[in-house]
């Protein structure tokens, strides 16, 4: 067994890494202590870790909390190819690097003013009318054209100026007529 550095490990660095391996093997196993000692020996770690990344506590702490959750859901596929810190680092800063993509689409803002017991700001909308908005669009690209209307008392109405369209075609398919270019008039 030999350091990082190239170099024979110290006695203490045998014992932990003896320790670390039992103590993995026993977490592995579902003995909640030895998760609970693994929890307490790598979360301070992982929190400074994570924190420089998110660069906000309350997103650290989720982080951490997030990168324990999944490692010991998948404790038992850690196949021993890196250090559990490594491996755990690695999760954490996945974690990390996720919530800062979910909070980068979506942007957050405090809805209580600083000092104002629950008072909740006045928000302008920066987007237009929706309804100034629809009507100037109809203005500019009108959907259908207006036709008048012509009813004489009781008996069937007359259209006048129909648009061309989706009528002008069907009918002029059914009659095997040529269908005007602007306008057709139907007989009553």
């Amino acid at each position: 067994m030999q350091s990082r550095n190239g170099e024979a490990p110290s006695r203490l660095q045998v014992v932990r890494s003896i320790n670390g391996a039992s103590l993995l093997a026993t977490a592995k196993s579902g003995e909640a202590a030895a998760v609970d000692t693994l929890y307490r020996a790598h979360a301070e770690k992982l929190f400074r870790t994570v924190h420089r990344i998110t660069r906000n506590r309350e997103d650290a702490e989720d982080a951490v909390q997030d990168s324990f959750l999944r490692a010991f859901l998948h404790l038992k596929s850690f196949d021993g190819r890196s250090t559990f810190s490594t491996w755990l680092t690695r999760i954490g800063i996945n974690s990390a690097l996720m919530i800062l993509r979910k909070k980068r689409n979506s942007s957050e803002m405090s809805a209580h003013r600083a000092g104002v017991d629950e008072a909740l700001w006045e928000v302008p909308d920066s987007a237009p009318n929706p309804e100034i908005r629809c009507a100037e669009r109809e203005r500019e690209f009108p959907r259908f054209p207006k036709f008048d209307c012509i009813h004489h008392g009781s008996g069937p109405t007359s259209f006048e100026n129909v648009p061309v369209g989706p009528f002008a075609s069907r009918s002029a398919r059914r009659t095997g007529s040529r269908a005007p270019s602007s306008t057709v008039r139907v007989p009553v």
